[in-house]
């Protein structure tokens, strides 16, 4: 029966093996540790029969794999499947769309600069002129 001290030794020996694995589905550093966290925390909750195993970082890495999946699982199953399709209405005008394509360019041109000064304030972001076309 495996203990809770070698639990200790294992984990810190582990963590960046499963830290890798976690980045390499998320593609995120905090998504991924959150995983590995996840995955040795319910490591340690089976820890005591882990000792039948033989490579208990492969067990560590198939179980985080595993978790990731179910959440992606998750996240999809709130999508909803319809049979019918929105309806699609027809384009515009020819006419139409050009004069308010043309609108909004003098829009553009007219308040290119308090509009550039507004977004980079709110998005953060470094000022920059917009282009119109």
């Amino acid at each position: 029966m495996a203990t809770d001290a070698e639990f200790d030794v294992f984990a810190p020996i582990a963590w960046p093996a499963l830290l890798r694995t976690a980045w390499l589905l998320t593609h995120d550093r905090q998504a991924s540790e959150d995983l590995a966290q996840e995955a040795l925390a319910r490591i340690f909750l089976r820890w005591r029969h882990i000792d039948t195993i033989a490579s208990p970082l492969a067990y560590a890495r198939t179980m985080l794999v595993r978790i990731f999946i179910s959440s992606r699982r998750r996240a999809s199953s709130c999508e909803i499947v319809s049979d019918t399709i929105d309806s699609v209405t027809e384009p515009p005008d020819p006419t139409v769309r050009l004069a308010i394509h043309q609108a909004l360019a003098r829009l553009a041109r007219s308040t290119e600069r308090s509009l550039c000064c507004a977004t980079s304030r709110t998005a953060r972001l470094p000022r920059r002129p917009m282009t119109s076309g």
